[in-house]
């Protein structure tokens, strides 16, 4: 069962660490392979409260990851409305995106946010140059975001390491 237990946590580790780049669930991904772990091995190596911290990792990069898209937009001079249409935008483009395999998500995420935040600011100010700007900065926010995201996810497998080695995880019987 530990075999099992520790391929599954690596399947999901590297499967929400490459997520990271393609959509917002990286770390979520993280956290279920995690739980799954601790719950396959009756929470010997992985406890309550190894858990409670990568959940506190993985609340605090959601609310980053929020934030940097929502200011990146804003401090570019995105109105709310059209940081909001960003968010969407990127949402829409992520789903025009996977389309094509994975890398089409994270194009079409950027590429979404962009024109989402373009659109709005256009109909909103008629001044291309200030839209251009504003959907500079949802970019920015995004990418300053997926930075973070793996800095969490670094985080998050450091945690993890640390108990499965302190608990010789690694040494089947």
């Amino acid at each position: 069962m530990q075999i099992a237990a520790l391929l599954l946590l690596a399947l999901f580790y590297l499967g929400g660490f490459a997520a990271i780049f393609f959509t917002s669930i990286g770390t979520l991904l993280i956290l279920i392979g995690a739980l799954l772990y601790a719950f396959m091995t009756r929470f010997e190596v992985l406890t309550i409260m190894s858990l409670i911290l990568l959940l506190g990792l993985y609340l605090l990069g959601e609310l980053v990851e929020f934030f940097l898209g929502f200011l990146g937009a804003r401090s570019f001079g995105a109105s709310a409305r059209a940081a909001w249409a960003g968010m969407a935008g990127g949402l829409i483009g992520a789903l025009i995106g996977s389309i094509f395999f994975g890398i089409g998500v994270f194009l079409g995420t950027l590429i979404g946010i962009f024109v989402g935040i373009l659109v709005v600011e256009i109909a909103r100010h008629r001044d291309w140059k200030r839209a251009l700007t504003a959907g500079t900065g949802g970019l920015l926010g995004r990418l300053g975001a997926i930075g973070v995201k793996v800095i969490i996810a670094v985080a998050m497998g450091g945690i993890i390491f640390y108990r499965l080695i302190q608990h010789s995880a690694f040494a089947f019987p």
